[in-house]
């Protein structure tokens, strides 16, 4: 994924994830940038992460879409070697790109803010997962189980639970949440530097328990020979 792709799939994205509403044509285009960001990554998979990975740390510029297409890249990694099926890793990596979408202009604003966040913003950032499943719902999104992982993907409820016992949008989304959380560590904000990519990996891999699980194993093996290359 060259700069110039990567770029034009960034701007694409932030267009259509500021035009989601029921009487927009944003479905057929959110299903295109999937489609070309998925093809570009499947090319050159290290490259593409690798280069993603440096730019989180380097700019804040269109930050909310660039962390989607990151958490999008890296989770479907991680579903392929999880085995997951298709399906699920399709619906997976629209979650990946639209889990933020009712605090995209906040997300953006806060990358580039050094203050320090008021109760009313932290309210709105526990609030948004629900908002933006909400939105999507009432923007007559059919995939349902990708509005359901959006849904879920800060709910760190069933953490004990293996992953076999969990439901197919709860398996997703506990993937989705780890790999949001390993993505906004490594990013450039303007409040904080970037964590060390090989740090965050390492920690990413960790369930609640404070020991290695299978989506951790997964993130290791898609992350940590390309992270490395970062520091």
């Amino acid at each position: 994924m060259c700069i110039r792709d990567r770029s034009e799939i960034v701007s694409r994205l932030d267009a259509v994830l500021r035009d989601v509403r029921a009487d927009s044509d944003w479905r057929p285009r959110l299903m295109a940038i999937h489609l070309r960001a998925r093809q570009l990554a499947q090319k050159r998979g290290d490259a593409s992460l690798y280069h993603l990975i440096y730019e989180a740390a380097h700019t804040t510029r269109k930050y909310s879409s660039r962390h989607a297409l990151l958490c999008l890249t890296i989770c479907e990694l991680a579903a392929s070697l999880l085995q997951w099926k298709a399906e699920w890793i399709d619906s997976l990596g629209r979650a990946a790109l639209l889990m933020n979408v009712s605090m995209l202009r906040l997300q953006d604003q806060l990358a580039n803010d050094e203050r320090p966040l008021t109760d009313e913003t932290r309210a709105e950032i526990q609030a948004h997962a629900e908002r933006s499943a909400g939105l999507l719902r009432d923007s007559e999104f059919a995939d349902t189980l990708c509005v359901e992982v959006v849904r879920l993907h800060h709910d760190g409820g069933r953490a004990e639970l293996p992953l076999a016992e969990l439901n197919p949008a709860q398996q997703l989304a506990r993937l989705l949440r780890r790999v949001d959380v390993f993505a906004a560590q490594i990013s450039l904000r303007a409040s904080r530097p970037p964590v060390s990519p090989v740090t965050a990996a390492r920690e990413a891999c960790l369930a609640a328990a404070g020991l290695p699980d299978e989506i951790g194993g997964a993130l290791l093996r898609a992350c940590l020979l390309y992270t490395s290359r970062c520091v």
